[in-house]
């Protein structure tokens, strides 16, 4: 992991970097996040049997909104939505959808759950 040098609070990972001989001075929940955290930038297999049983609260918050986020959960719509007014055609044009939020949102200013 490395921290961003324009944002100092945000980090980010070079998931070529992740294997055991790298990640070896962090404890296990950190290697779990590791390990899933590559498998969902799709450069590494992941045994979540294995991995995810052992994550802390924490840890498990911010798995569960990367999932969500690499699921795209964050960019979809609802069903279409009437105007103001309740009708679904103004002058034909038509109503758009509303925007759903995250099924998991990630953890506001860096608490976790």
């Amino acid at each position: 992991m490395q921290r961003n040098s324009d944002s100092p609070d945000r980090w980010w990972i070079d998931a070529d970097q992740i294997n055991n001989d790298t990640i070896g001075v962090y404890s296990g929940g950190q290697q779990r996040v590791l390990r899933i955290a590559a498998a969902l930038l799709g450069e590494q297999p992941v045994d979540l049997y294995q991995d995810v049983p052992g994550l802390d609260r924490e840890h498990l918050d911010l798995v569960l909104a990367s999932i969500a986020h690499a699921g795209g959960s964050h960019d979809h719509s609802g069903d279409l939505q009437p105007d103001p007014e309740g009708k679904w055609n103004l002058n034909g044009v038509r109503h758009g959808f509303r925007r759903l939020p995250s099924l998991y949102p990630w953890p506001e200013d860096g608490r976790h759950a």
